[in-house]
């Protein structure tokens, strides 16, 4: 059984503060947005390489490509959370390993590495959009902007 959390600082509820209990986040920028997922998940960035599109797939799937004799499924994070896509000078590719499947996910622009302790995450507020909602576990404050955290395997989660 889980302990209850013992109550979070109010002065810290409105920046990230580095923390004993924290969890480093890589920051990545969509469009005007900014989103976090958690470091351990990730195996390397690189920049977007040449892919195969796959015929009949989901709008969000970019295609793929072979990276060290596994197939990686490209997901544009942007489409997926039904946002605006800015089409940035130099898109990232953040390859994750999730339960020994590979994705990668192309964002606009990497931001920084920050602390969080996940156990002062806020609901996302109204603003987000409701696709959005559906993979967002929580927001933080980080440099006067509101970061959404991303629930990775509810965000992998799909039929191809």
């Amino acid at each position: 059984t889980a302990e209850p959390a013992e109550p979070q600082d109010p002065a810290q509820a409105d920046e990230v503060a580095p923390s004993s209990q924290g969890e480093k986040l890589l920051i990545f920028d969509l469009a005007s947005e900014k989103y976090a997922i958690p470091i351990h998940d990730i195996a390397q960035i690189i920049d977007l390489p040449p892919t195969t599109p796959v015929p009949n797939a989901p709008g969000f799937l970019a295609g793929i490509f072979s990276m060290r004799g596994k197939i990686i499924s490209i997901i544009d994070v942007a489409r997926r959370l039904g946002l605006e896509n800015a089409a940035p000078e130099a898109p990232k590719v953040i390859v994750v390993d999730i339960l020994q499947d590979h994705f990668g996910l192309l964002v606009d622009r990497i931001d920084q590495v920050v602390d969080v302790n996940l156990a002062t995450l806020e609901p996302p507020p109204e603003g987000f959009k409701s696709m959005a909602q559906d993979f967002v576990e929580g927001v933080f404050h980080h440099r006067g902007r509101a970061v959404g955290f991303l629930n990775l395997p509810m965000f992998l989660a799909f039929e191809v």
